[in-house]
């Protein structure tokens, strides 16, 4: 998958246009995965969200959360929160949260800022959130770089069976299918 990726990895990292957003994604989204705190995780994962959401296009004005769910949807990503994500789904629908972002920036929010107004948080559902942001950037930055082939989905990675290899979203919708 390496080679087929670079490419349009190395066109963006070089491109001055998107050289910066490069840089800081990646670090962001390294550092994301490295942290053993999921508040950290959660942070520079949004960071790294918002970044490329701004970078896509103009997204215009709006919250966060509809800013990142826009630009996953202009690169045929789904931004409703995937079944796999018990927790965080059962926490959306108290919440009354649309979609995947929208969940992911209330529970920033929640960590961030001193006026914390979602009460007891399963640890589950930080632990779903901060999954499904880095999925989002992998998903965000595989699109970016041209990539139309198999990755493996860290969401559907369930212990002992291994990973689980699938296309990514657009795929099909490259080669004329449905």
């Amino acid at each position: 998958m390496l080679s087929a990726v670079f490419g349009g990895f190395w066109q963006r990292f070089t491109d001055p246009v998107w050289s910066d957003t490069m840089s800081q994604v990646l670090r962001w989204y390294l550092r994301s995965n490295e942290s053993s705190e999921p508040a950290v995780g959660i942070i520079l994962t949004q960071a790294a969200l918002e970044r490329l959401s701004h970078a896509k296009k103009d997204q215009g004005a709006g919250a966060t959360g509809d800013r990142i769910a826009a630009a996953l949807k202009e690169a045929r990503i789904d931004p409703h929160i995937p079944l796999q994500c018990s927790a965080l789904i059962a926490l959306a629908q108290r919440r009354s949260w649309a979609h995947g972002p929208h969940a992911f920036v209330e529970m920033r929010n929640d960590l961030v800022h001193s006026k914390a107004k979602l009460g007891l948080v399963p640890v589950e559902a930080y632990a779903e959130v901060q999954s499904l942001g880095q999925w989002y950037i992998e998903l965000m930055l595989l699109h970016l770089f041209g990539y139309s082939g198999r990755y493996v989905n860290r969401l559907e990675n369930r212990a002992g069976q291994g990973p689980t290899i699938q296309h990514v979203p657009w795929a099909f919708m490259l080669n004329g299918k449905s």
